[in-house]
């Protein structure tokens, strides 16, 4: 994924939605390889591409800010977790 990445932001720009797309993934799969701090950093960075380019209700946000939640709950930081859950 992170090749993948790679290739989206070259082509299409490193604000665009399919980069955010790739993000995501790319920290749900960090997370889930325990790599919880670089996971969130790609979580950030996918909302912050998706608000920009798509608003604030965009089920993606849901997504990733599930995504995010569960991160830190893996973090042990429980309230951070609960900001992105409510």
């Amino acid at each position: 994924l992170a090749q993948a990445l790679e290739v989206h932001e070259n082509t299409v720009g490193k604000d665009h939605p399919n980069v955010a797309t790739t993000l995501h993934n790319l920290g749900n799969c960090l997370a889930a390889a325990g790599r919880g701090t670089d996971a969130a950093k790609c979580h950030w960075r996918a909302l912050g591409i998706w608000y920009a380019s798509l608003g604030p209700a965009h089920p993606d946000i849901a997504a990733t800010l599930h995504s995010l939640g569960n991160v830190y709950r893996g973090l042990l930081d429980p309230a951070s977790a609960a900001k992105c859950f409510d």
